[in-house]
């Protein structure tokens, strides 16, 4: 696992190298999330509810699936590009080095950028609770942090899941992103919905 965070600190130092394209990217994603959250309160200031399911409620799904994709992208990019991996013929010097071949596609990529979804899905998350009148007590506590844990695994897994599909075809985008991005956005709102 030091292999790991030794990969992670490696790529944020050559990130911050230049801080503020880093910071421009950063705003730009928080910026077009921010975007998606206002249209759903548009859709919810004309319509109070749908199918139930009030704007705080929705909203907290969707927080919860946002910070999934945003852990998963950020810190296991190297799954969701593994098809370079294949195309460049790296996977293979992988293969002969003495270390977890897991690990090695994981600390192959990753993408601090996307902690903006992270951060967006916590400030959300907030506005969810403070809204919503939740009587919290150990149990929801542990049934909200079994859904963060829950999205993350989920999420990891339909990239492990993609990039076994890269031993088939390396052209298959746009059939793992049925199964990652397209569940992403399924999931984001209440089953009812």
């Amino acid at each position: 696992m030091s292999l790991y965070f030794n990969y992670l600190k490696i790529h944020l130092k050559s990130l911050l190298e230049y801080k503020t394209s880093f910071i421009l990217s950063f705003l730009s994603q928080i910026m077009g999330l921010a975007l998606y959250y206002f249209t759903l309160i548009c859709l919810f200031q004309r319509f109070s509810n749908v199918k139930g399911f009030t704007l705080y409620e929705v909203l907290l799904a969707y927080s919860v699936i946002e910070f999934g994709i945003g852990v998963s992208e950020a810190f296991f990019a190297g799954m969701d590009k593994f098809d370079r991996l294949i195309m460049r013929g790296d996977f293979d010097k992988l293969l002969l080095r003495p270390r977890n071949i897991i690990l090695q596609v994981l600390g192959e990529e990753f993408n601090f950028v996307k902690t903006s979804r992270i951060v967006e899905a916590f400030v959300i998350f907030i506005i969810a609770f403070i809204n919503l009148d939740i009587n919290w007590n150990i149990y929801r506590v542990i049934t909200f942090i079994s859904m963060l844990i829950s999205s993350v695994t989920i999420l990891l897994s339909l990239f492990i899941f993609a990039a076994s599909y890269c031993f088939i075809t390396i052209k298959g985008l746009e059939v793992r992103n049925v199964f990652t991005y397209g569940c992403r956005k399924m999931a984001a709102y209440p089953i009812g919905i």
